[in-house]
């Protein structure tokens, strides 16, 4: 990818996006946290040299307007913005939503105290920054392409492009033959612990 050349390394501790621990995306609709969004995502689309294009593994669209260079956009603002768009839908779609997921929720969740009926606020918060640190943190770069089309006569953007992924079937394999059924008493009686390791 383009943009290998860019990457570092880098410990990142989240937030919960709960009481006094919310950053500027999970707060209340203003014109500030809007800004904060699109910050995030406005380097979207970018042009790269002509060897870079050749590394990719799809073809994307050459710019008239800068010889010897070609649009792309690495899929982490790509999705990001989807993330903005989601959140968007789930404003007006809120109580759809909640009704719908309850039965999962309630299945992944069995045996706990959750009552996922409603999903507070703050909840909801909770879990979109959750995803949005992940996005960031993965920062998944794959060069997004753009494709000419006969049928609309223009250069469109490909989504449907090659990624190099960690084989979600094999973490998922791995995550089934550790599962078990957490039961309340798992949280509620305290264990004694002698790990060394931090809490954050």
């Amino acid at each position: 990818a383009p943009a290998e050349r860019a990457i570092r390394q880098k410990i990142v501790k989240f937030t919960r996006g709960v009481e006094d621990d919310i950053p500027i995306y999970e707060r209340r609709p203003s014109a500030e946290v809007d800004e904060a969004w699109h910050q995030l995502y406005s380097v979207a689309e970018t042009k790269i040299s002509k060897s870079d294009e050749m590394r990719m593994p799809n073809r994307t669209w050459p710019l008239g307007r800068y010889p010897g260079h070609y649009m792309t956009a690495l899929d982490v603002f790509h999705q990001l913005h989807c993330l903005v768009c989601s959140l968007r839908a789930w404003i007006k779609f809120r109580a759809l939503i909640d009704v719908s997921q309850d039965t999962l929720r309630q299945q992944i969740h069995r045996g706990l105290r959750y009552n996922y009926t409603r999903v507070p606020i703050s909840h909801a918060r909770h879990c979109i920054g959750a995803i949005r640190q992940a996005l960031m943190c993965s920062a998944d770069i794959s060069p997004i392409a753009w494709q000419w089309s006969e049928e609309h006569q223009t250069a469109q953007q490909r989504d449907d492009i090659v990624h190099v992924c960690r084989d979600f079937d094999q973490i998922r394999d791995w995550a089934d033959r550790h599962t078990f059924v957490a039961q309340t008493t798992d949280f509620d009686v305290y264990v004694e612990d002698d790990s060394d390791v931090p809490l954050d």
